[in-house]
C-alpha cells in the first residue's frame, strides 16, 4: 500500500492558507485518489491526473479546484487537473521507486553456495 503523504509544515504554506480547509482537503483528497486509481497497476502516469468527473462530484469541487489553479496548486489541462506543486514523495517517480524497493525487499536473497 502507497500513502499520500502530507507534510507538517503544509499547514504553514501560504497556498494552502489561501486556499483554507477546503482546498486543502480537495487538494490531498485527489491525491489520495489518484494513487487508488494505480493501486494495483504496473504502469504508473508521467503525472498524476484529476479527471473534472471526478472534482465535480466532490461537494464544491469545481469552484475549490478554481481556487487551487489561481494558488497555482493545480494546473487545467483538457480534461482535467494535474498537479502544479506536489511533495516529491508524492510523484509517480516517487511511487514506482517506492514499489521497486518494496518488491526488492520481497526477493529471495541468493547466499553462497549452499552445496559442498
Amino acid at each position: 500500500m502507497t500513502f499520500w503523504n502530507v507534510g507538517d509544515e503544509e499547514s504553514q504554506e501560504l497556498r494552502f492558507a489561501a486556499v483554507g480547509a477546503e482546498g486543502f482537503g480537495l487538494y490531498h483528497l485527489a491525491g489520495s485518489w489518484c494513487l487508488g486509481q494505480h493501486r494495483f497497476k504496473r504502469d504508473l502516469p508521467a503525472e498524476w491526473f484529476i479527471p473534472n468527473w471526478w472534482v465535480a462530484s466532490q461537494r464544491g469541487g469545481t469552484r475549490i479546484a478554481k481556487n487551487l489553479v489561481t494558488q497555482r496548486l493545480w494546473k487545467r489541462i483538457e480534461g482535467g487537473y494535474v498537479f502544479a506543486w506536489i511533495r516529491d514523495s508524492n510523484t509517480p517517480d516517487a511511487v514506482r521507486r517506492l514499489r521497486k524497493r518494496e518488491a526488492d525487499k520481497k526477493k529471495p536473497r541468493g547466499g553462497g553456495d549452499l552445496g559442498g
